[in-house]
């Protein structure tokens, strides 16, 4: 049974947002006990006096009206600065510690049966100095989802990452990639990039997400996800957790 997933991107602005709201709204639809986090975010956003993330508030609107967990937990570093955490931290004098991250992932874990973690910008990026986002990973014992987009570049930017991900030993359940505007007037390798990648590396891509005008990641509006998420996903064996008594787990199945 998968316990939990790591949701990382080829870059920042790509869409790991939209699909852990999506992915972790879906499951919890189906009937599954879904924790969400968001380890450490920068260019947080003061709400009611206190720094939070806009992909947080995201993330548990997705869940709908379940309990949701405490914010230090699904949020154990929120800085400011719009910058690596290893650079805001500086900045801001503030040090991040591992170890507190893995903690409060450890107490989620405990309470939930699946976990959505979505990671900052990519698996290089500096969580510390000494500790990327790639540590964090293998550290949660966590496969990895790769979120990328369709602009150009984006086939060297995926391939680069399942590289780097599997000289660390992690596991890569899939590619998706999520589209950033309408259909109309993309370029040919826009159009391609699935095709591609599907042809030069053993990494499924699982899905392929439209653009969609109710979705606003920054303003916390999640619209369609949810119903996008389970539409244009294909998911791959073992993606989904056993689900025996889920009645409407196919839902997910393409």
């Amino acid at each position: 049974m998968l316990s939990g997933i790591f949701i990382t991107g080829t870059d920042t602005g790509v869409g790991k947002t939209l699909v852990a709201g999506g992915l972790a709204g879906a499951w919890q639809e189906i009937g599954y006990d879904v924790g969400v986090m968001k380890p450490v975010a920068t260019g947080g956003i003061p709400i009611n006096g206190e720094l939070t993330s806009p992909d947080l508030i995201f993330m548990q609107t997705a869940l709908g009206s379940c309990q949701k967990d405490e914010k230090n937990l699904c949020l154990p570093y929120c800085l400011k600065t719009p910058a690596a955490p290893a650079i805001a931290a500086q900045v801001e004098g503030i040090e991040i510690i591992p170890e507190k991250i893995i903690a409060s992932y450890s107490e989620l874990a405990s309470r939930h049966e699946i976990m959505v973690v979505e990671g900052i910008g990519g698996l290089l990026v500096p969580i510390t100095y000494n500790y990327l986002v790639a540590d964090l990973v293998m550290d949660l014992h966590l496969p990895l989802l790769i979120v990328s987009s369709s602009k150009l570049g984006t086939i060297n930017h995926t391939l680069l990452t399942i590289e780097c991900a599997k000289h660390r030993g992690i596991e890569v359940l899939g590619i998706v990639i999520n589209m950033p505007y309408p259909s109309e007037g993309h370029t040919v390798a826009e159009q391609t990039a699935s095709q591609v990648l599907e042809k030069v590396t053993d990494v499924p891509v699982l899905g392929i997400i439209p653009w969609n005008s109710s979705i606003d990641v920054e303003a916390g509006k999640c619209g369609d996800v949810v119903e996008i998420i389970k539409k244009h996903l294909v998911v791959a064996a073992g993606f989904i957790p056993e689900a025996t008594t889920r009645v409407a787990a196919t839902n997910l199945h393409k």
